[in-house]
């Protein structure tokens, strides 16, 4: 079942517990405590914002809300130890009124005592109506940290569905939908981390997820797609956008339909993505230039790529460029370059120019007829690339395209004994001088052959007899 279907499906009548219940009746919007007594007869707005004063003057709670529209005049402000409980997202709304006076349709409040508390949001529909800023809202350095926000569905914020702000930390959000179909961001992180994100779906802003300088935290079985290139907004159309962060790990997540990129990661340390799938990234996008990259890494260092499957993106299934100590182990990439005008440079997966960089276990595969992809793997001026076990099927040139010096930990290859001479010399391309050099005659041998001046650049194989032929010799080194 979808995440939508999910959350939608669900649906909650008053708790047994709660602190304060806000309510409408014949017209009228009301508020009581938890010992029945009224604490409000007025707006949905003032209801709402006095249940959740009146929690926290008493040290925290609950504050319920009954099913219904709320029309808000201005932002809830949810303080310290207070929690706001709906009825389920299609019973519980709160809709901004047109003189509608914040930027927010919910602001939290800074914690009074670090990590102290939990503070959970879920089971409402926030609509922003296109003209209030953002759905849930922490401001930078609030201290708003421990905070739980689940099966809370956000349409059409301008600038953010959801906005973790500086120094918020140990969120989770789970289960939550963020549609909409603006410039703006599902979820934005700035300068956060330690926090949790599970079984959102998010939908059609400029950016699904930016993370700028997120530490320490997951990503599970997100759903990202139809996010929006905008002539005006800078990098739109990205899935997610992981900017220097560290120590974040990507597991089951689904990027599709993105006009861009379905996840980019730039400049960002210690990062791993497990069995991520992309599907038709730049397909339907409408403004030219559509690039349309499954997963791309541009700069950074230690990442892991691993078990991941790209499905009809519009370019690239895998790329790298620049970053070092990357491996991109056991992923699968089928049918790339959806638009036959990229078959001249069509290929599955491009490292290009990156540092230390592992590809193991990997597979290209074009099954359309005639095929579109050119190549399997291209490795353009790599250094320190190691790759192995890795086939392409169905490619129009080659398997592997290697070309401006790619510096590796292992190569191989042929070289040629010409007639009536008794040695060749080979270029092993090796970061190293190779400690391991193996060479095989693909034809008979005229008497004994060896290798000798092994450096950082060369070796020399040699045969104690000239053939009166050209001697093909297979070779392989290592370091």
């Amino acid at each position: 079942m979808r995440i939508k279907n999910r959350i939608v499906s669900r649906y909650y009548t008053t708790p047994s517990t709660y602190n304060a219940l806000v309510y409408q009746k014949d017209g009228r919007y009301y508020a009581k405590d938890e010992e029945e007594n009224i604490i409000c007869t007025d707006s949905p707005t003032a209801c709402i914002q006095e249940a959740v004063d009146h929690v926290s003057s008493k040290g925290g709670g609950i504050v319920f809300l009954k099913g219904g529209t709320y029309k808000l005049s201005r932002g809830i402000i949810l303080r310290d130890k207070v929690s706001l409980i709906g009825s389920g997202i299609h019973s519980t709304r709160l809709v901004p009124l047109p003189n509608f006076s914040n930027s927010y349709m919910i602001s939290l409040e800074g914690n009074k005592e670090y990590l102290a508390c939990w503070r959970r949001i879920s089971d409402i529909y926030i609509y922003n109506n296109y003209n209030v800023n953002y759905g849930i809202y922490a401001d930078n350095k609030v201290g708003a940290s421990c905070m739980v926000i689940e099966r809370v569905l956000i349409r059409d914020a301008v600038v953010a569905g959801i906005y973790q702000g500086q120094g918020n930390a140990v969120w989770t959000v789970r289960d939550c939908g963020i549609f909409g179909g603006t410039k703006g961001y599902g979820m934005y992180m700035h300068y956060t981390g330690d926090s949790h994100y599970e079984n959102n779906e998010i939908f059609g802003y400029s950016k699904g997820v930016f993370a700028i300088a997120l530490g320490n935290s997951v990503f599970i079985d997100n759903r990202i797609y139809m996010a929006k290139r905008y002539d005006d907004v800078q990098d739109s159309g990205l899935g997610m956008h992981l900017h220097s962060s560290s120590g974040v790990r990507i597991i089951g997540d689904r990027y599709d339909q993105n006009d861009i990129k379905g996840l980019y990661i730039r400049d960002s340390h210690d990062i791993s993505v497990v069995g991520v799938l992309t599907w038709k990234n730049g397909v339907y996008c409408t403004r030219n230039p559509c690039y349309g990259v499954g997963i791309q890494i541009y700069g950074g260092s230690n990442i892991t790529v691993k078990d991941c499957v790209s499905l009809n993106d519009y370019g690239h299934g895998v790329e790298t460029i620049g970053g070092y100590g990357i491996v991109v182990e056991g992923c699968v990439v089928r049918d790339p370059c959806y638009s036959t005008d990229l078959q001249s440079e069509c290929r599955a997966f491009d490292f290009y120019r990156s540092n230390r960089i592992v590809v193991r276990n990997n597979h290209a595969v074009d099954t359309r007829s005639p095929p579109v992809m050119k190549y399997g793997f291209k490795f353009d001026g790599n250094t320190d690339l190691l790759f192995d076990g890795i086939t392409a099927y169905g490619y129009i040139s080659s398997e592997i395209n290697i070309i401006n010096n790619n510096k590796l930990r292992r190569n191989y290859g042929t070289a040629t004994i010409s007639a009536n001479t008794t040695s060749t010399t080979v270029t092993h391309n090796l970061i190293c001088t190779p400690s391991k050099v193996y060479v095989t005659p693909l034809g008979q041998l005229p008497g004994p052959i060896w290798v000798s001046n092994v450096n950082n650049t060369s070796f020399t194989i040699n045969i104690s007899q000239a053939p009166t032929s050209d001697l093909q010799i297979a070779w392989y080194a290592e370091c």
